[in-house]
């Protein structure tokens, strides 16, 4: 596996590490709790245990907005770090790159005909991305209507 795809690969198993622990977490705490009403979430755990600990309070609904664009940001850099790993081995060139942001953009809502013609406007030369099909792809099949497997 190649370099870039591995900082990928473990940004994004890092994320739903997290994600899925926040959600199994929450999941754990909306479950009845007998004659308990309130149910509070991880972020406001969190915050209720920093201002034990640091006698500084921290706002739930902030931490979560930060939390979330921490995510984001993460995600957005290693992008960022694929993209320019791919300018930098002559794969596609920074026009290539710019024509793709700006086509994956102006992406309208699914399953609508204003979707069909985005996809099939994809700007030539990026090897991958939405609308591309090959073998092993979803929507890639043989002559006889079968899915490839490889």
């Amino acid at each position: 596996m190649k370099k870039h795809k591995k900082v990928i690969f473990i940004a994004l198993a890092a994320i739903l590490v997290v994600g899925a622990t926040l959600g199994a977490v929450a999941i754990a705490q909306a479950a009845d709790q007998g004659t308990q009403t309130v149910k509070e979430t991880i972020y406001e755990r969190v915050s209720k245990v920093y201002q034990a600990n640091t006698g500084k309070a921290i706002d739930a609904a902030e931490l979560q907005k930060a939390f979330t664009q921490a995510q984001q940001q993460l995600a957005t850099e290693a992008q960022d770090k694929m993209w320019q790993k791919l300018i930098d081995e002559g794969k596609i060139t920074q026009a290539q790159l710019d024509a793709y942001k700006k086509w994956l953009a102006a992406r309208p809502e699914l399953n609508t005909d204003a979707m069909k013609k985005w996809l099939e406007s994809k700007p030539e030369g990026v090897p991958f991305g939405p609308g591309t099909r090959g073998p092993g792809m979803p929507g890639a099949f043989d002559r006889m209507g079968k899915m490839f497997h490889r």
